[in-house]
């Protein structure tokens, strides 16, 4: 039978089998997730696959993550699509991780924060551990959101491995897709090479000349379809070439990247992101770069 809240208190059947009630706080502290997360040994007790959100803050420095249907998506420092794999493995990592004792200490320096949300809207729980990655001391919370109203659940400190803080050692390069462009090769419909001037242009019946399609379906293959040798936040020294337009059907725009070149590797960006492909001279001579 579900409670309801009566003034700030929750009904509950006694051992005599009598109704009285107690406090929402103390109910709280009785519910079933929290004499859970009290006696299990996960850090992150009932953590699994379906969590929707994870956010780890390194002294200012915030990586956020969040689910978007099957895949999962950066949100910040950048908005990039994310390497699927890797976030699996983080996740797979922390559903897994095990505490090694729970202690009375707090953390006090070299802090991490993690915070993952799970579950529907309506009945979320986030998990939030702050953790000094030097004693690998971790204050844990759950808290559970019903409807509008958050309240913590269940708190405990305790000492976690060096795995389980190393699992957060990550930025943006270690989880962002190494594909540059997510959209399918068969959705664009026109490119133009602002260096060169070259638009290239598909109809129905195909690209509009032979050439068109060697230079197209060798840049639709590199941004679509390949995964990138490199991804850094800078493309360091290359030399900048120009911009790619991209384009779809109906001349819906579709954004542009950025084209860098430089010691043996071509650089392409969106955002703030490079993506960098080993390239000799033969490639770059079908790319139109040379």
């Amino acid at each position: 039978m579900s409670s309801v809240a009566l003034g700030g208190r929750v009904p509950v059947l006694t051992s005599e089998g009598e109704w009285g009630t107690i406090e929402r706080e103390l109910a709280n502290f009785l519910s079933l997730d929290s004499l859970l997360a009290w006696r299990d040994s996960a850090v992150l007790p009932g953590l699994d696959a379906g969590a929707v959100t994870i956010s780890i803050d390194r002294g200012g420095d915030l990586l956020s993550l969040r689910r978007v249907g099957s895949a999962w998506a950066l949100e910040l420092p950048v908005i990039e699509p994310a390497d699927g794999t890797r976030v699996q493995e983080l996740l797979d990592g922390l559903v897994g991780a095990r505490s090694e004792r729970f202690v009375d200490d707090k953390p006090e320096s070299e802090i991490v924060t993690l915070m993952v949300e799970a579950g529907p809207s309506g009945d979320r729980r986030r998990y939030t551990a702050v953790i000094d990655t030097g004693s690998l001391i971790a204050d844990v919370m759950l808290f559970k959101t019903d409807g509008e109203k958050t309240t913590e659940v269940a708190r405990a400190s305790m000492r976690v491995t060096a795995a389980f803080a190393g699992l957060l050692d990550i930025d943006v390069v270690d989880v962002v897709s190494r594909r540059s462009v997510a959209t399918p090769a068969s959705e664009v419909a026109g490119m133009t090479l602002t260096w060169s001037g070259q638009e290239l242009a598909r109809t129905s019946s195909g690209w509009a000349s032979s050439e068109d399609e060697s230079a197209a379906e060798s840049w639709l293959d590199l941004l679509t379809k390949r995964d990138a040798d490199a991804v850094e936040m800078s493309a360091g020294e290359a030399e900048d070439v120009g911009v790619i337009e991209l384009a779809g059907f109906g001349d819906l725009a579709m954004g542009s990247v950025r084209v860098r070149v430089g010691e043996g590797m071509l650089w392409v960006a969106k955002d703030r992101v490079w993506r960098g492909y080993r390239a000799g001279e033969d490639d770059l001579m079908r790319l139109g770069v040379r």
